[in-house]
């Protein structure tokens, strides 16, 4: 199981060799030491200042996940990053040729389909406006022979007079 503590940092004498210290200093190669220390120190309070910003309520979601970017490794993050971008690509371009292929089915369905669809249903329009026609004639060759005209064919049927 993992502890944590928190560790505070002591506003006293932390160790540090300071600008009035690093003046008596004779190596160059300490000087310059002594330079890195201080500018760690002004790293440490620029820590300082920024955790005692730090709200843990202005945190988001986003911010934490991110933050768990640190737990993988570098090269494990590197192969991942890699097989994703693999298969978004292959995904894209596999969906891009499925895109093609619908436009050239659709395209070609409105092209030759509708047309044609058309046309079969203006011919059956016309069959079925031709059987009604011979309904019609049949329809009247029967009313027609079934009845005998009585004196002149000129003259109007008695309901008619």
């Amino acid at each position: 199981m993992v502890k944590i503590e928190e560790l505070k940092l002591d506003d006293g004498d932390d160790g540090f060799v300071t600008e009035s210290d690093s003046s008596s200093v004779s190596d160059p190669s300490e000087a310059d030491l002594a330079d890195d220390r201080s500018s760690a120190d002004s790293e440490d309070e620029e820590l300082k200042r920024s955790l005692q910003m730090y709200r843990a309520e202005d945190e988001t979601i986003a911010d934490r996940i991110y933050a768990l970017r640190d737990i993988i490794r570098p090269t494990t993050r590197e192969s991942i990053c890699q097989r994703w971008n693999s298969i978004w690509d292959k995904s894209t371009s596999t969906g891009r040729t499925l895109g093609n292929v619908a436009w050239v089915i659709t395209t070609s369905i409105i092209l030759v389909g509708l047309p044609m669809a058309l046309s079969i249903e203006a011919e059956s329009m016309l069959v079925s406006h031709e059987k009604e026609m011979e309904r019609q004639r049949q329809g009247q060759n029967t009313l027609t022979t079934g009845t005998t005209p009585i004196g002149d064919a000129n003259q109007p049927p008695p309901a008619f007079s």
